[in-house]
């Protein structure tokens, strides 16, 4: 079951293409793309089912939200336009324990030049909650935003080629290759290496060792930076 609108639906950014790319033919939605960038998204082995090529009955803006945050999408008409999607191929990474060793935290903080998240743990809703600079994040419905595992994925991220007229500048993130990132799940976090070898082939995660980082089944939310994250570990009882 879809929710009868989903979004916002923000702007095509070069990034998408390399991070989608592990998952197939699948489709891409998107609020609009700069000139400069459709003739490379045509040529990526996905199916455009963007604004750009749907009328307003399918996308429309949310009054009560303020651009560029006011693009939402009706999914299930969408999907009526998405024949030639093809099932998302499997993910790298795999579905295990938690790995032993994994330290507890109370929260993490994520960190880009413009925004903040912080996610903390909730004993009551047994997942991380979100805050976004400083405050709660919200959902439409009033249900605070969050996820039972998390993964900061360490990347580079530099300026692309792509701007708009304004002078701003489209920044890039580099999926494709090797790093290290943190996997969050159950309260704790643990180190991991995240390996991609293409932009067709899947990203695996792995411990120091060699051996899989497993991942908790279910949902599961990636943030993309460059700044090591800041977490707080809970303290350790005090012996008696």
């Amino acid at each position: 079951n879809y929710p009868e609108a989903l979004g916002p639906i923000r702007s095509a950014r070069i990034s998408d293409l390399s991070i989608l790319g592990e998952y197939g033919r699948v489709g891409y939605l998107y609020s609009g793309a700069q000139s400069k960038m459709r003739p490379v998204i045509a040529e990526a082995n996905l199916v455009n089912l963007s604004a750009e090529r749907n009328p307003p009955s399918i996308y429309f803006n949310d009054l009560a939200r303020r651009s560029p945050y006011s693009m939402m999408v009706k999914p299930n008409l969408l999907l009526e336009k998405a024949a030639d999607v093809e099932l998302a191929k499997k993910p790298g990474w795999q579905h295990g324990p938690r790995t032993k060793g994994a330290k507890k935290i109370i929260s993490a903080e994520i960190d880009w030049p413009n925004a903040r998240y912080e996610a903390y743990w909730s004993a009551i809703e047994r997942k991380f909650l979100l805050k976004h600079n400083g405050r709660e994040n919200m959902a439409s419905s009033g249900v605070q935003l969050g996820s039972p595992m998390m993964v900061i994925q360490m990347v580079k991220i530099s300026p692309s080629e792509y701007g708009d007229k304004f002078g701003g500048v489209t920044p890039k993130s580099e999926v494709i290759g090797s790093g290290h990132g943190y996997l969050l799940r159950n309260q704790r976090v643990v180190k991991a290496r995240w390996n991609r070898a293409s932009i067709s082939e899947p990203t695996t995660w792995s411990l120091d060792d060699g051996s899989p980082a497993y991942f908790a089944p279910g949902q599961i939310w990636f943030f993309l930076t460059d700044t090591e994250p800041k977490f707080t570990y809970l303290p350790k009882p005090a012996k008696s």
